[in-house]
C-alpha cells in the first residue's frame, strides 16, 4: 500500500532575512523518523477516542498503524523562496 500525506507547514516563527525565508537546514532520516512518529501517535490517540471514523474494524485498523509505523516513508519537502507563497492561498 502506498500513501501519500501533504501537509502544509506554516513560517510562524521563522526569521525572516528581506522578503525570504531563513534558510533552514535538516537530517532528513531524523525529520522522518519524528514526522512517522507524529503521525501515527495523533491517529492512534482519535482511534483511542473514537473520532476515527474508519470502514475497518478498530482492532484492524491498529494492526495497520503499526504496520504503518514500522515502514520507512518517504518525505519530501519542498523549499519556499518567499514568505509571500503563504499569503496567496
Amino acid at each position: 500500500m502506498v500513501t501519500f500525506v501533504v501537509w502544509g507547514l506554516p513560517s510562524v516563527g521563522l526569521s525572516v532575512i528581506g522578503e525570504k525565508l531563513a534558510p533552514l537546514h535538516f537530517d532528513r532520516s531524523k525529520l522522518m523518523h519524528m514526522w512517522r512518529y507524529a503521525v501515527i501517535t495523533y491517529l492512534r490517540a482519535a482511534l483511542k477516542k473514537g473520532v476515527l471514523a474508519s470502514e475497518m474494524r478498530p482492532e484492524d485498523l491498529s494492526r495497520m498503524l503499526k504496520q504503518q509505523y514500522e515502514r520507512w516513508w518517504n518525505i519530501y519537502v519542498n523549499p519556499i523562496k518567499s514568505k509571500w507563497h503563504f499569503c496567496d492561498m
